[in-house]
């Protein structure tokens, strides 16, 4: 769990040991940076589920996840990209 996070040009890989990582305030990736989470072993592979509680700030960044919860919001501009297989409200 964290209460957010700011990534300027980096990768942030979420892990966590209680099933999901939960992110409960505001975060901002700008300049390339890259939110991901660590592949999972199963088959096929699958990452850790992401709670986003905060309102999550991309500019010219990106967010790859395969799980996304919460009641947060995702405000992307300047060319970011969003990769999420599924999302769900709560």
């Amino acid at each position: 769990m964290t209460t957010g996070f700011e990534a300027n040009g980096t990768e942030i890989r979420a892990s966590a040991s209680i099933g999901k990582y939960i992110i409960n305030g505001d975060s901002h990736l700008t300049n390339g940076a890259k939110l991901s989470e660590p592949l999972l072993g199963k088959n096929p592979p699958k990452g850790l589920p992401i709670e986003n509680n905060g309102t999550m700030t991309l500019v010219g960044s990106k967010v790859l996840v395969s799980a996304l919860s919460g009641k947060g919001s995702i405000k992307a501009s300047g060319n970011s990209s969003l990769d999420i297989q599924s999302a769900t409200s709560g």
